[in-house]
C-alpha cells in the first residue's frame, strides 16, 4: 500500500507513503484505491504531494481521471504541497487552471472550509488573467454533464 488515506473534519487526506515518484508503476494502484472513494458524492479529498518529487504522464492522466471522476458525482479533488519541480510539470501542462492547487495542506484545509460556508456548488472561479478562449475550450472538453453552449469570448 504506497497511500496512506485518513479523514479529518469530513476531508479524506491522502498522502503518499515512502514513494518520492508517482509513475506508471502506481498509477493504477492510486485510482483503484482512491476512485470508490470519489464517487461517493459530496466527497471532499486532498491529495498531499509533499514527498513526490517527480510525475510522469500516467500520473498526471491518473490525476484527471480522479478528477473527471469526482466532478462527475458532486465530489472535489484539491491538490497540495507540491514539490516546485512537480508544480512546473503542472504549470508547463496548463493543469493549474483546472485543479485547485494550494501550497500547503492547511490552506487547503482552510479553503474546503470556506468554500463549503460560502461559495454555491458547480462554480468554478478563474484568474483575470487566464486566456479567456482557451478556458472556455479546456472547460467544454472537460464537462461530463453540462450542455453544450457555444464558445463566446
Amino acid at each position: 500500500m504506497i497511500l496512506k488515506v485518513t479523514e479529518q473534519n469530513g476531508i479524506t487526506i491522502v498522502e503518499f507513503v515512502d514513494v518520492t515518484r508517482f509513475t506508471l508503476a502506481s498509477a493504477d494502484e492510486v485510482k483503484t484505491e482512491l476512485r470508490p472513494l470519489l464517487n461517493n458524492k459530496d466527497c471532499r479529498m486532498l491529495f498531499d504531494f509533499h514527498d513526490i518529487e517527480f510525475v510522469d504522464s500516467s500520473a498526471i492522466g491518473c490525476i484527471i481521471a480522479l478528477f473527471k471522476t469526482a466532478k462527475s458525482v458532486g465530489s472535489s479533488l484539491k491538490l497540495c504541497n507540491l514539490t516546485p519541480e512537480v508544480l512546473k510539470i503542472f504549470e508547463l501542462l496548463h493543469l493549474q487552471v483546472i485543479f485547485d492547487i494550494t501550497g500547503t495542506r492547511e490552506s487547503c484545509m482552510a479553503d474546503y472550509v470556506k468554500d463549503k460556508a460560502s461559495l454555491p456548488g458547480g462554480f468554478i472561479f478563474i484568474k483575470p488573467s487566464s486566456d479567456k478562449r482557451y478556458l472556455m475550450q479546456l472547460f467544454h472538453s472537460s464537462c461530463i454533464t453540462c450542455p453544450s453552449y457555444p464558445i463566446t469570448t
